[in-house]
């Protein structure tokens, strides 16, 4: 293990450690003399890694083109495929270089894309980015801070989700395609796509998530000059790329077949999916994680378990529902649960460290119980990864578990025009509340004011409304019925 440090001038500052390794290198051997290294140069019959993705986030927040030249002079294993598999043979790359690392893939994947991100990586503590969509717009503030208000461990509603909310039409879907294609370039790229927004003061992101199950909704995935489509194709349908594609559409096969109309996976496509990114969850280390994401899920009343509740310790609750085939017991779920299950798997399976999702409408298919449990399983993994997710919705229930600083309501004019905040607190607000004052309905746009009217117009008095119904009021209707004979005297 080795020290790296950068010199500038007088002073040295710390990259981290880096472990180095020579094409003849026995199992115990030193690679290299205890001393600075000359040029800062390996020859060409090393190879090196660093020892954590810190060494890697180190590198990037030193400056981009800085860090290629350092991973490029010190022949970097996550650079080329091909220089590791030049040193698969030697005896002491498995023992020495990878050592305690179960999946070492894994590993190059998540180095790999911090440096292709092409900058410093959002602050654990949180951060702020603001968002102009297109030339013309006006910008759209996001801040974002740590899971729990006071700090780490402290409880608190988690800061890590920003929502979106606004009516049907204004916009939602397409901002959130638009920060995806602008956020996946790297900062010394994104002039390209200013036609498409800009973003002020964000930091790279290692992975970007775009999760939408609409079969309407047209989340085409980022592209930028210089992508092998069929590279690009082969990390969607992996999981392995910074861009990540999470629902109901085939987007690897729009870069496979650019002129073919875009296809729906079939319900055994979706199968065969969810059970590999189970299975890559497992490969991860990810499982606890993922057991605690899932567990408000599998509580939730009306999940089908097959068990009693409560026969089984919750660390456990998982394998046991899964069992030893996650694809047949998927088959066998509601359009709900399987959307719930698939989309905490597949933020769990490729997801990075400090990554961003987006999330549209994420009540799809979703009772509000079931939806509730779902974002608590969101903020779960977003807080393990120190991650953060910008939700679109139209439900209550998601502002609800929100802080008001978190939430944006867009106007009807579009998100390239305007953004506010709400002017109530939303986290733990009635949802009545919120749908009158965030989503705005008012009784005068609901249908049952137009039938109480008429029933009022007919029958003329409580009673005689009442005993046509054959049930009482609602406190609602009846306090709307009394006003309305009210005006009618």
């Amino acid at each position: 293990m080795y020290a790296a440090f950068r010199q500038l001038g007088q002073s040295f500052h710390e990259i981290g450690n880096v472990k180095v390794l020579s094409r003849t290198q026995k199992v115990g051997e030193v690679p290299l003399p205890q001393e600075e290294l000359p040029g800062g140069i390996l020859p060409d019959e090393y190879i090196s890694l660093g020892n954590s993705i810190d060494y890697y986030e180190r590198l990037i927040e030193m400056g981009a083109e800085y860090a290629v030249e350092v991973l490029a002079a010190l022949k970097d294993a996550t650079r080329d495929e091909s220089l590791r598999t030049s040193f698969s043979d030697v005896e002491a790359y498995g023992v020495s270089l990878n050592r305690d690392r179960s999946d070492a893939e894994t590993f190059y994947r998540e180095a790999r894309n911090t440096i292709e991100s092409g900058g410093p990586l959002p602050q654990e503590a949180g951060f702020e980015f603001a968002f102009t969509p297109g030339p013309d717009g006006e910008p759209i503030r996001f801040e974002f801070g740590s899971g729990h208000i006071g700090g780490f461990g402290d409880p608190g509603p988690s800061r890590r989700v920003a929502v979106l909310v606004g009516a049907n039409g204004v916009g939602k879907t397409r901002l959130l395609a638009q920060i995806a294609r602008v956020a996946y370039a790297a900062p010394r790229d994104r002039d390209e796509l200013r036609d498409e927004g800009v973003i002020d003061g964000s930091p790279a992101f290692p992975s970007i998530v775009a999760v939408s199950y609409s079969s309407f909704d047209d989340f085409d995935p980022p592209r930028l000059t210089g992508d092998d489509p069929l590279q690009v194709a082969r990390q969607l349908r992996e999981g392995t790329g910074r861009y990540t594609y999470c629902g109901i559409r085939d987007v690897a096969a729009k870069f496979e077949n650019p002129d073919e109309p875009t296809r729906l996976l079939t319900p055994d496509q979706l199968a065969t999916l969810f059970a590999e990114r189970i299975e890559t969850v497992r490969s991860l280390n990810r499982w606890p994680m993922l057991t605690r994401a899932l567990l408000p899920v599998l509580s939730e009343p009306s999940f089908p378990l097959g068990f009693e509740r409560g026969s089984v310790p919750a660390r456990f609750v998982l394998d046991h529902f899964l069992a030893d085939d996650p694809r047949k017991v998927f088959g066998l779920l509601s359009s709900g649960h399987k959307i719930a299950m698939h989309l905490l798997a597949s933020l769990a399976a490729t997801l990075n460290r400090r990554g961003l999702a987006l999330i549209d409408e994420p009540e799809t298919h979703l009772h509000p119980p079931l939806l509730a449990a779902l974002m608590t399983g969101l903020r779960n993994i977003l807080d393990t990864l120190q991650s953060y997710a910008i939700v679109a919705t139209h439900s209550p229930v998601v502002a609800q578990e929100t802080l008001s600083s978190q939430v944006l309501i867009i106007g009807i004019g579009g998100a390239s025009k305007a953004t506010r905040r709400p002017d109530i607190e939303t986290f733990g607000e009635n949802t009545g509340t919120l749908t009158r004052e965030i989503f705005g309905l008012h009784p005068d746009a609901a249908d049952y004011t137009k039938v109480l009217d008429q029933m009022v117009a007919t029958y003329g008095s409580i009673e005689a409304l009442e005993a046509h119904l054959g049930a009482p009021l609602s406190g609602q209707a009846l306090a709307y019925v009394s006003s309305a004979i009210a005006r009618r005297s």
